[in-house]
C-alpha cells in the first residue's frame, strides 16, 4: 500500500514522527518497515515516474519481542512517538508518498494514529 500527503508548498523536511494506533501497538497494520518519497510535481497517473526515494525506515520496538507481547518500556516509547530522521541534504518536496514494505503484523493493510512532520529551521 502506499498513500501521498500535500504539504502545502515545498518544505526543507527535517524528520517526523508516527503515532501507533494504540489498540494494537507493534501488531496488526502499524507500520514496521516502510520507504518514504518526494516529489514537486508528480505525475497524474498516479505512477511512480516523477518520486525521488527519499529513505527507508524501520519503526524500532524496544523489547524486541513478538507481534503482541508488549512491555512498558514498548508502551511508553510508542505512546511518545516514534521519530524518523531524513537523511541530511535532503531537497525540499511539497509531497511526500509512503510506500509501506512490512506492517508489524503482516496484514495487508496499514492504520496509524498521527503522522507530523518537522521542518529544518
Amino acid at each position: 500500500q502506499w498513500f501521498t500527503i500535500d504539504l502545502g508548498e515545498p518544505t526543507s523536511l527535517n524528520s517526523f514522527r508516527v503515532w501507533q494506533r494504540s489498540s494494537a501497538l507493534f501488531n496488526v497494520g502499524n507500520l514496521k518497515r516502510f520507504e518514504v518519497w518526494g516529489s514537486n510535481n508528480p505525475n497524474t497517473d498516479g505512477s511512480w515516474d516523477s518520486w525521488t526515494k527519499l529513505s527507508t525506515f524501520t519503526s524500532f520496538k524496544p523489547s524486541g519481542q513478538p507481534a503482541g507481547q508488549n512491555t512498558s518500556a514498548d508502551v511508553a516509547f510508542a505512546a511518545a512517538g516514534e521519530q524518523f530522521t531524513f537523511p541530511a541534504g535532503t531537497p525540499n518536496y511539497r509531497y511526500v508518498r509512503f510506500k509501506v514494505l512490512e506492517t508489524w503484523g503482516g496484514v495487508g493493510y496499514l492504520h496509524l494514529m498521527e503522522l507530523t512532520f518537522y521542518k529544518k529551521e
